[in-house]
């Protein structure tokens, strides 16, 4: 492309020509856009004329009236579009300066400025700018920040506001889970069936919104690299002027009370019936404590969050009055005797229920007689029991277990959740596999299959058959023998789930691999292999995944000698390990292999020479960390530059 940018700049430049209209043709997805583009923005043709603009009125209705203008109409609106420019520059050092050059205000200014680039929307932002600042006159420069957050919030649509405030239930810098808000987004009613496009959940529309909130900088997110599906994997408030500005917005709009136990502050309005009440609890909840929760636990709460860090014992009165509440919260919590507080299963209305890292030993049959209910946490930090009535929940949409689970009644059935669209914790140890292959809805699958190469089967083919709907899916394979015929053909099938995003195999491979092919892991992100007793280099097909980002081979996952990574090869790899490689001698990497390596662990090849020298060129490769290596190893590690980028090196020695 560089040989055309070079002739049309120069085209574009010809003083010589009578007339300087250059047409671009070419069917659709040539890269005409871009290539006009990098013409525009270059720097000789910006330095050559006085004006210019792109795309003046991108609207079907502006496209037509710019088509039947004359040359001195056309003139005039380039003209109208440089002069503009110049004036939201002008207009930008004004705003700048008013943040005093303060990065919070300034980023916040920016992702407000972000969603309307119009002369109009930058005047009207810098004279709001200017009525906050003046009543505040006076004051530090402090306050003036928390106008310009303020002015951000006011500035937010309608539909973004309550999705922001409800951030304010979670303690300060607290990162939460992405899933788990869109899952009380949800139950709250913050996201509008209007809002979906086609083919998309509303799942999909509360993940818009988030990006849009961290598009204005209010919200950092924190992106997911072991997912196709999901984008973001935590987030929370950018600052504390941001957290403030939430809680005393919730507070003034009666949307939220938080009683923070921990610190000992609240923002809290015993006038009003608020229907939201986040309560982040201490280590030990002393009477006075106790009798504060009692109080403020108000009939028409609709909305109740209990957060822990350590494991807080509550002791609560009957749940049963808090008729109207759709969302129950318990975040690490120990309760009474391991037992549910009472009247849980009374609360009629509730959509929500977690128990996320809470000690709870068993759930009661009657609290599946909730039939609203649409997500249901059970990754307790202990193995609970479950009754044997799920298909009881029919409305459930997310349901999240963790592995250890006991059941009453044989295999868990899930028969009957005919709406779930999230199943995360499923174990065919405990699990019914035919139960599962009548979740016909499932967009996001986490499974573990063990010594079972049938109940495997069965479950790759029912991913097979949901393959339109199905988006993400993790898979974790122990036990089964991938080497024999039947194996290795069942791992083909595996490998070509284009949902398929994290796979992690315990069992014998041996040389059965499949050959490479576009279909293969298109979107794996994470690989792990143990024990797989591979003898031919498995490189040559796995540098090949154009979306792995990290791979572990582990315990005898190679039994080769050598090991060859090729130029351009491993285009995304992030995190790599080589754990337990006995018979590894040689690694060689050529030049523009792992361009984006920024972690390597190597733990127990005892028989490796040496680094290779590749990776001493990889800009990207921050860390290095060796244990149960031979000090003879480690000792060419501490005496030379062999990873000149590496901010971390950590070398464990053999015993």
């Amino acid at each position: 492309m560089k040989l055309e940018i070079e002739e049309l700049v120069s085209l574009t430049l010809d003083e010589d020509r009578s007339h300087r209209v250059i047409s671009l043709l070419g069917m659709g997805g040539l890269g005409k856009t871009t290539l006009a583009r990098k013409i525009y923005h270059h720097k000789e043709v910006l330095r050559h004329f006085e004006a210019h603009a792109w795309n003046l009125l991108p609207s079907d209705e502006g496209k037509g009236r710019i088509m039947a203008m004359e040359e001195e109409e056309l003139v005039k609106e380039i003209y109208k579009a440089g002069v503009n420019r110049r004036l939201l520059e002008d207009i930008g050092r004004k705003m700048i300066r008013k943040c005093g050059g303060l990065p919070l205000a300034i980023s916040v200014l920016g992702g407000l400025l972000s969603r309307g680039i119009s002369l109009s929307e930058w005047e009207r932002v810098n004279m709001n700018i200017d009525s906050y600042l003046t009543r505040g006159e006076g004051v530090e420069l402090e306050s003036d920040i928390e106008q310009i957050v303020s002015l951000s919030y006011n500035a937010l649509p309608y539909y973004l506001k309550p999705c922001f405030l409800y951030l304010g239930s979670y303690w300060n810098e607290e990162k939460i889970d992405t899933e788990f808000l869109y899952m009380l987004w949800l139950a709250e009613g913050m996201i509008s069936p209007e809002e979906q496009g086609r083919g998309e959940t509303l799942r999909d529309v509360a993940e818009r919104y988030l990006r849009e909130l961290a598009s204005r900088c209010m919200v950092l997110v924190e992106p997911n690299d072991f997912s196709s599906f999901t984008r973001f994997k935590s987030c929370h408030l950018h600052h504390d002027l941001m957290r403030h500005q939430c809680l005393s917005k919730g507070r003034e709009e009666k949307f939220l009370n938080l009683v923070d136990l921990e610190s000992g502050t609240e923002y809290f309005d015993s006038t009003s019936q608020v229907p939201r009440l986040s309560f982040i609890l201490n280590e030990k909840l002393v009477d006075t404590d106790r009798k504060q929760l009692e109080e403020r636990m108000a009939p028409n709460l609709r909305s109740l969050l209990f957060l822990s860090k350590l494991g807080t014992l509550l002791k609560l009165p009957t749940f049963q009055k808090l008729k109207l509440l759709r969302t129950l919260v318990f975040q690490g919590c120990k309760f009474e005797n391991d037992k549910l507080p009472n009247g849980i299963d009374k609360l009629i209305f509730l959509r929500f229920l977690s128990l996320k890292d809470s000690l709870v030993n068993a759930l009661p049959s009657s609290l599946f007689n909730l039939q609203y209910l649409q997500t249901l946490d059970l990754r307790t930090l202990n193995t609970i029991t479950l009754p044997n009535v799920f298909g009881k929940l029919e409305q459930l949409r997310h349901l999240f277990f963790l592995k250890k689970k006991s059941q009453r009644g044989g295999k868990l059935n899930l028969d009957g959740l005919n709406h779930l669209e999230t199943l995360e914790g499923f174990d065919s140890d405990s699990d019914c596999t035919t139960g599962l292959t009548k979740l016909t809805n499932v967009r996001r699958l986490t499974a573990s299959i063990q010594d079972s190469i049938e109940e495997l089967s069965v479950i790759v083919h029912h991913i097979e058959a949901i393959s339109n709907k199905l988006k993400e899916t993790s898979l974790k394979v122990s036990g089964v023998d991938f080497s024999s015929e039947e194996g290795s053909t069942l791992l083909g099938k595996i490998l070509i789930c284009n949902s398929l995003s994290r796979l992690e195999v315990h069992g014998r491979i041996y040389d059965k691999l499949p050959s490479y092919n576009p279909q293969l892991c298109r979107n794996l992100v994470k690989l792990d292999l143990i024990g797989s007793e591979m003898e031919r280099d498995p490189m040559e097909l796995l540098e090949k995944l154009p979306m792995l980002q990290s791979l572990l081979l582990g315990n005898d996952s190679l039994l080769g000698n050598r090991m060859i990574c090729q130029a351009l090869g491993f285009p995304e790899l992030k995190y790599l390990t080589l754990c337990g490689l006995p018979n590894l001698e040689e690694w060689n990497v050529e030049e523009k292999a792992f361009l984006k390596l920024s972690c390597l662990k190597i733990e127990k090849c005892h028989k490796l020479k040496m680094i290779p020298q590749g990776l001493s060129s990889i800009a990207s490769l921050q860390k290095l960390e060796t244990r149960l290596m031979p000090k003879h190893f480690n000792d060419k590690l501490r005496d030379s530059s062999q990873l000149p980028y590496a901010t971390s090196i950590i070398l464990h020695d053999q015993d």
